[in-house]
């Protein structure tokens, strides 16, 4: 064990005998604890953890008590030829070596002369205990958050139809940030983004978390998320805590998270109001939204579209039949015209005509009678005078009515003629080259046509088959 400390070996002609020099005294210390502590457990909580230039891990286990309160420290090393072996076994189980992580360490007690410290040298760390506690941690928090109405708070607040103005709570220029905001300008949505930058792990993340989703109170965004890229369990540790959990479950606006792990949940996805697996996934949720949104407007516009659509074709059918019974009309007119011209036209010839043949008759029959008996006639000049005034009234009768017959028909005729017809409204519609049009299929796009009306003539051009013209010069 080295020398005793009743018989130290002398430092010098300036130093009494029995004083120990630094040195041995520091040795005797690490032999005498050494041999007293050659493998022990120790459980406590990692803090201050630095990597030397040499490739050593050094860090600090503490213990808490009430309030956070340290009640032990110690320092601990884990030399490089043994710390790739306990990170490859941690990170088997998805852990590693954070801040604030509880671990048990199997190593010795030694001194470090040269500093004039107390040291654990780990050559182990229960990966099993690390994960039970964290466990057990987390199931306390969770309790204490249900306890108190935490975990449907956020959840209850309205997530808006077009989320739009976005909060982002990240790492910036981080692969969560550039995956996040890449799938939103993808999306050709005008989203806005209001950053708030901040660390998502590391010693102090947790509070810098918080006051980042914090800071966005005012913003006026419709809501925040909150994202980080994949990595070990251990990262998770951050999103684990109660400050980040309370800062979303008190948030005044809808949080997303994503978080970058397939398999764990953490407490802050509990707590959010929606929680997806990646950063990407959480753009394409907001994205989603949108479309979704976007859809339900084109469908009222179709339904409007369709509501609308079905009056005027409603209408329009009813003009075609108007027009079509207008055609039909305007035809039976001209039909009738044209036959009380023809009638009229027979009439005045017959009229004419016997009036012609009496008037053959009358003479004929004067010159028989003027030639076969002037002496009778002499005799009989009286009634023939007499039947004569009665042929000439009956002829003369006869005409008077015939001539009103003709004049009742002409009367008629004039008032059946196109020119009235149009002269009550009515017109008469020709293509460029004269025909008579009946059927708007008679015409195209682009086509001149003339329609004749009571006074004068237009010109119009054709502009489609819904009966609307664009009116030209005024024609005769």
């Amino acid at each position: 064990m080295g020398q005793s400390a009743s018989n130290p070996t002398p430092v010098g002609p300036t130093h009494p005998i029995g004083t120990y020099r630094v040195s041995e005294l520091a040795e005797e210390l690490k032999v005498f604890l050494g041999e007293a502590f050659p493998s022990v457990w120790v459980a406590g909580e990692l803090q201050r953890i630095r990597l030397s230039p040499s490739g050593h891990l050094y860090f600090e286990l503490v213990e808490k008590g009430d309030h956070d309160h340290i009640v032990g420290r110690l320092e601990g090393v884990l030399f490089r030829r043994d710390l790739e072996r306990v990170r490859r076994l941690l990170r088997r189980s998805g852990q590693d070596l954070v801040e604030g992580r509880e671990v048990r360490c199997r190593g010795a007690v030694d001194v470090f002369a040269a500093g004039g410290r107390l040291q654990l040298v780990v050559r182990e760390i229960d990966p099993v205990f690390s994960l039970g506690m964290l466990e057990r941690r987390r199931r306390e928090l969770v309790a204490e958050l249900a306890a108190a109405g935490l975990f449907d708070r956020n959840r209850a607040l309205a997530l808006p139809a077009l989320p739009l103005r976005v909060g982002l709570v990240t790492s910036v220029g981080s692969a969560a940030y550039h995956d996040f905001m890449s799938s939103l300008e993808a999306s050709g949505y005008g989203f806005q983004v209001v950053l708030a930058a901040t660390p998502v792990q590391g010693q102090g993340a947790e509070v810098r978390v918080a006051a980042a989703l914090s800071s966005l109170r005012g913003a006026e965004i419709a809501c925040a998320v909150l994202v980080r890229g994949g990595g070990a369990r251990s990262d998770l540790q951050v999103f684990d805590s109660r400050v980040v959990a309370e800062a979303i479950a008190r948030a005044p606006f809808p949080v997303l998270t994503g978080l970058g792990h397939e398999i764990d949940q953490s407490i802050a996805d509990l707590v959010a109001h929606t929680s997806v697996k990646t950063p990407t996934m959480a753009a394409e949720l907001l994205v989603d939204r949108l479309e979704k949104a976007e859809a339900r407007i084109r469908e009222l516009e179709r339904a409007l579209d369709r509501g609308a659509r079905l009056p005027i074709a409603r209408s329009r059918l009813y003009a075609a039949g108007l027009e079509h019974r207008l055609r039909l009309a305007t035809d039976r007119v001209a039909a009738c015209a044209r036959r009380l011209e023809e009638v009229r036209m027979r009439t005045a010839n017959g009229a004419r005509g016997c009036i012609r043949a009496a008037r053959h008759r009358t003479r004929e029959t004067g010159a028989r009678l003027g030639r076969a008996a002037p002496r009778a006639l002499e005799r009989r000049r009286p009634l023939g005078e007499a039947l004569t005034r009665r042929i000439a009234e009956r002829v003369e009768a006869r005409l008077r009515l015939e001539d009103g017959r003709v004049r009742a028909l002409e009367r008629l005729a004039a008032e059946l003629r196109p020119e009235r017809t149009l002269a009550r409204g009515f017109s008469i519609t020709r293509a460029h080259d004269g025909t008579l049009l009946r059927d708007v299929r008679q015409t195209a796009p682009g086509e001149r046509i003339t329609t004749e009306l009571a006074q004068g003539r237009l010109t119009s051009t054709i502009d489609g088959h819904d009966g609307r013209t664009a009116p030209g010069k005024d024609g005769a």
